[in-house]
């Protein structure tokens, strides 16, 4: 509690009004970065990745792990929780074990044994996450006013069954049928047998077609950029291209049914686009209402440099900031109407005060996700936008493991050498059988969990094609990515403004219990009062 004491008190400075001198407008967006800077630092994220010994598993087999927690406010393993939960689910969504792992230093390790309790095949998810992970991203389930009434007056126990969480760290894996004869790795998969289906199912996969302007909002008379992502309800992406009913030129999905478009929208004029599958089949959404004042942004990237050009309507680039964070740490505070002018002469402002450009250089970033946030003195954020920043030097591995035989006999010797920086801190190993690896679309890395899954919403498949190259056509996919995400991670006004955010769970360094005593009856009510008398 005395972190968050803390931070409250930065914004006793922050001073209010619609009229204020420049010199009141600075400090007004100095208080709130400072105490976005300050969250970042007393209340930091924990991120968790958790290292399988495997890609599947036959039933019989035991799952061993080890658990890495990092905290993002210094980036080194976190000492903020002593436990960690880790849950296996099995194919129907139902928790089958659930593990508290003692972390030490900020790494863990555990099993569990797919014996008697695994009666059927299928994809298992393994989830993890620690209490203090819960203070982020919650939302609740919709139910009916029937579910309700299951819990009686008990509204608080209603909403913690229904209660969910964005981002939690998750792996889908198959657990295939237990071998007939010892050595026979056949896969087979008999799942439960499920409610037959029709073909006239309304629960059927359909296509959807979800709109992003960049930013946040679409803003009237000036050039927005708006990327789509198409996708079937279950999540397959569509190929197809995008047209508007301006009868402008279409766009194409160009990567995971992703794509982009610009258009300058009339006030008061609402807009519909199509997309239509290479198939012939169509889906349309409506853009956002125009707002008539507001800002639009863009972000580009070209070769080492990073671009931001503003683009406001109905305001002045007088009373508007921004900044750039990166795993809720302040990277760059910059005033619009003062933008930073490098020796290149590219920062530019217009005098009308309607548009800005900063330009900086990808060095002076950090690796990873970063979020620019465009915002005014009372902590109203105008525009919203993720870019990734690659750095290829800092994503190189950092150890390098070779072997004395290209391939090996079974139950033979392998002997490994593993070639590093020293460093004290524990590493964890998997060998297994390249023959019998399953080729998964949920194949995160400790690399890409960190620097990006975790990061944005929902599940990412094969989250390592992203780096495989660093040419346009990856570049382009990644910034798709960052631009088709409507959930953050890290919430600016959260963090910046006074009375936004509120702790609820506690940092759990040993397991704490939490509960109530029901007594049903008299006779229950008199064996516990007699069992208290006797301790």
């Amino acid at each position: 509690m005395k972190r968050a004491l803390f931070i409250l008190t930065l914004m006793l400075c922050l001073p209010v009004g619609a009229q204020q001198s420049p010199f009141r407008i600075r400090e007004a967006q100095k208080a709130l970065v400072e105490r976005l800077a300050a969250f970042g630092k007393a209340i930091p994220q924990e991120k968790v990745y958790v290292h399988m010994d495997n890609t599947c598993y036959f039933q019989g087999d035991t799952i061993w792990f080890a658990a890495y927690l990092r905290k993002t406010s210094t980036d080194t393993p976190s000492d903020v929780s002593g436990v960690l939960y880790v849950e296996l689910l099995n194919n129907d969504g139902y928790l089958v074990e659930r593990k508290l792992v003692e972390m030490q230093g900020g790494r863990g390790e555990g099993f569990f044994a797919l014996n008697n309790q695994i009666q059927y095949s299928g994809f298992y998810e393994l989830r993890a996450y620690t209490r203090w992970q819960l203070n982020w991203g919650q939302f609740e389930h919709w139910y009916s006013q029937a579910a309700s009434n299951w819990f009686g007056d008990d509204k608080e126990r209603e909403k913690l069954f229904f209660r969910d969480y964005e981002k939690l760290y998750s792996r889908v894996f198959p657990v295939y049928d237990q071998p007939k004869e010892k050595g026979d790795y056949t896969r087979e998969m008999t799942m439960r047998v499920m409610q037959r289906t029709f073909k006239d199912d309304p629960d059927a996969p359909t296509p959807m077609l979800t709109l992003f302007p960049e930013g946040g909002n679409l803003i009237a008379g000036i050039p927005n950029r708006v990327a789509f992502e198409a996708v079937m309800s279950d999540g397959e992406w569509l190929e197809g291209s995008l047209t508007c009913s301006e009868g402008k030129d279409s766009a194409k999905a160009i990567s995971r049914g992703r794509g982009m478009f610009t258009i300058t929208p009339e006030a008061g004029k609402t807009y519909e686009v199509t997309f239509t599958t290479i198939e012939g089949k169509s889906v349309k959404a409506k853009l956002p209402k125009p707002e008539e004042q507001g800002v639009a942004i863009q972000v580009r990237q070209e070769g080492d440099s990073v671009c931001i050009e503003t683009r406001l309507a109905g305001l002045s680039t007088d009373s508007l900031a921004l900044t750039i964070m990166h795993e809720g740490r302040v990277s760059e505070f910059k005033t619009l109407n003062d933008p930073v002018i490098q020796s290149d002469g590219k920062n530019l402002e217009d005098p009308s005060g309607r548009y800005a450009r900063l330009w900086m250089t990808a060095k002076s970033l950090r690796c990873g996700v970063n979020q620019v946030t465009v915002f005014d003195t009372q902590g109203r954020v105008y525009a919203d936008r993720l870019f990734f920043v690659t750095k290829q030097e800092e994503m190189q591995p950092t150890l390098i493991i070779s072997a004395n035989k290209e391939q090996y006999a079974p139950y033979e010797a392998i002997e490994l050498d593993i070639k590093g920086k020293a460093t004290e801190t524990p590493i964890s190993l998997a060998v297994r059988d390249k023959a019998h690896q399953d080729y998964l679309f949920d194949n995160a890395d400790i690399m890409t969990e960190m620097l990006l899954s975790s990061e944005i919403r929902g599940f990412v498949p094969d989250p390592g094609w992203f780096f495989e190259e660093n040419d346009e056509e990856h570049r382009t996919a990644l910034d798709l990515l960052m631009m088709t995400q409507g959930w953050r991670r890290f919430n600016w006004r959260d963090m910046a403004v006074k009375g936004e955010w509120d702790l609820t769970e506690p940092d759990e360094r040993t397991p704490i219990i939490k509960g109530k005593i029901y007594k049903a009856t008299a006779e229950q009510d008199s064996l516990y009062e007699k069992e208290r008398v006797k301790i």
